[in-house]
């Protein structure tokens, strides 16, 4: 059984949401959105150090949103890796290496990240009614992630579907191994996973 939480990077809400799963599913064990090289830069508090002007500009973004949340992008990442060690639950990084993440982002069109760019600051800034200390609602997640599906589409095809793949190769690695395994990850990342898992004939709720 694979259970899947999803998780807004900069929402309060979503590290409570993850201690609750884990207290209530008490599962074998638990994977999470990170790999190797943004946790030991999260866990060092230095954060990642973005390479090229583009991540460097969408960094921002999320550390300004963040500070109004007080929250620190990726801390529910984090939350999810010290809950289930404080309650003896193996861990498991199951992300796509940043590295691998850097170079195919490089590959995008100039005019297609900096149209992305723009896009993101006249949302995240325009005074939208969203609670960012929330997870987004399923529908909200579904109409940003055809968007970007539909206008910028490499970037979809990068961010989201690529990795979407590799998790979900890594989680039917561990599906071999424990039966019940919790699944931390951005609630953009929920509903491909869904499909993906679901093709490998393994049980899915969330």
């Amino acid at each position: 059984m694979i259970i899947l939480i999803g998780t807004s990077h900069i929402a309060p809400e979503s590290l409570k949401n993850i201690r609750k799963a884990i207290e209530r599913e008490k599962p074998d064990c638990v994977a999470v959105e990170l790999d190797r090289m943004r946790y030991a830069a999260l866990k060092s508090k230095k954060g990642n150090k973005p390479t090229g002007l583009f991540l460097r500009m969408l960094s921002w973004i999320q550390k300004e949103l963040g500070k109004m949340t007080g929250i620190s992008p990726g801390e529910e990442m984090m939350e999810a890796v010290r809950y289930s060690q404080k309650k003896k639950i193996k861990t498991y990084l199951i992300d796509q290496d940043f590295s691998v993440t850097v170079r195919d982002i490089s590959r995008i069109s100039v005019l297609e990240k900096f149209k992305l760019f723009f896009m993101a600051v006249f949302s995240g800034f325009s005074g939208r009614k969203i609670d960012l200390k929330k997870v987004p609602a399923k529908n909200i997640v579904k109409e940003a992630l055809d968007y970007l599906k539909k206008h910028f589409p490499q970037m979809h095809r990068t961010i989201v579907v690529k990795r979407n793949i590799y998790m979900s190769q890594a989680i039917k690695g561990l599906s071999k191994e424990y039966k019940k395994i919790l699944v931390v990850v951005g609630a953009g990342h929920i509903e491909g996973l869904k499909k993906l898992l679901k093709s490998e004939n393994l049980k899915i709720i969330g």
